[in-house]
């Protein structure tokens, strides 16, 4: 018996194309349909846009109906330039005033007829303003000339108390003086040392007075003992009043103690004041700290010694050795 033969395969069968195709077909016609809408959608906004710009311009017309109208006529002729007789008319609804300005080139008369809630506006007359702003100016410029005299005699007055020289108020500052050192030394007047208006002295600049220069020799007075010995027991007092600590050195003494006994002694000893920034009366007192400070070393030393002699005492006593040094 013949073998049987084998049959071919079977093709598949052809997809189904039906539903693809409709749905293109539904998308097409969504489009078309949407694509109609917007179209007619367009073609009524332009039909409307005309009507409603219409209606805008009914609207503008009416109100401009209604508004207030100003009409300026100018009854002169073409080449009248000075606006004589000008005629401003403001005309509107009937409830409405009419105001009538004439005007020229000298005077402004105002007449003002309205009428508003049956009450009648008497007329205004300009003029009266006129005559306000005119007053005022002149109270301006009277005000002005008022303030420069003043000036002037402010400036007159303070230069005549500038110049003049009061010998009573020197003197009162001269006893002031006095009065706050009542227990100082009185030689020293304003009568025995003159020349209180001298040409001003710089300090020589070189070392310090008793190590370097001669204090007496650089204030002029090297020939007048009397003067100076009478400056220097004026200085004294001065100090002693003062409360200055001769213990300190210069650099330690109350800056304001000192700046008062300056002012005072240029107020008593005006012979002080040629000297620029008060530079020998700070001299002369630098000078007497440091002695006083070398004297009571001095002291110290010799109490210690003659106690050690007697057997008393030892280092302990050495109190104050080397206060004599430092800056003066």
């Amino acid at each position: 018996m013949a073998p049987k033969r084998a049959q071919p395969p079977t093709s598949a069968a052809p997809p189904n194309k039906t539903a693809a195709s409709a749905n293109k077909e539904n998308i097409t016609t969504k489009a078309a349909t949407t694509k109609a809408a917007a179209k007619a959608k367009k073609n009524a906004t332009r039909a409307a846009n005309p009507a409603a710009m219409q209606t805008f311009t009914d609207a503008m017309a009416a109100a401009a109906a209604n508004a207030p109208q100003i009409v300026v006529q100018h009854a002169g002729s073409a080449a009248d330039t000075t606006f004589n007789n000008m005629a401003l008319t403001i005309s509107a609804a009937a409830t409405n005033p009419t105001i009538n300005t004439d005007e020229n080139a000298t005077n402004i008369v105002t007449n003002a007829n309205a009428t508003r809630a049956g009450a009648s506006v008497p007329p205004i007359d300009p003029t009266l303003l006129v005559g306000d702003v005119e007053k005022l100016q002149q109270e301006l410029r009277d005000a002005r000339e008022a303030l420069a005299a003043a000036n002037v005699a402010t400036a007159t007055a303070n230069a005549a108390a500038a110049a003049a020289v009061n010998p009573a108020t020197t003197t009162a500052n001269v006893t002031a003086a006095a009065n706050i050192a009542p227990n100082a030394p009185t030689a020293m007047t304003v009568a025995n040392v003159p020349d209180d208006q001298a040409a001003e002295v710089f300090h020589p600049g070189t070392g310090c007075a008793g190590n370097g220069f001669n204090l007496q020799e650089e204030m002029g007075l090297a020939g007048d003992d009397d003067k100076y010995l009478a400056i220097r027991r004026a200085l004294n007092g001065i100090v002693n009043q003062s409360g200055l600590d001769c213990k300190k050195t210069w650099p330690k003494q109350s800056k304001i103690v000192i700046a008062r006994v300056l002012l005072l002694a240029r107020q008593k000893i005006p012979y002080l004041r040629r000297f620029h920034q008060d530079w020998a009366t700070i001299e002369y007192m630098r000078g007497r700290f440091k002695n006083q400070r070398q004297y009571a070393v001095r002291i110290t030393k010799k109490v210690n010694s003659e106690l050690v002699a007697d057997g008393i005492g030892g280092d302990e006593l050495a109190i104050g050795v080397g206060a004599g040094g430092g800056n003066a």
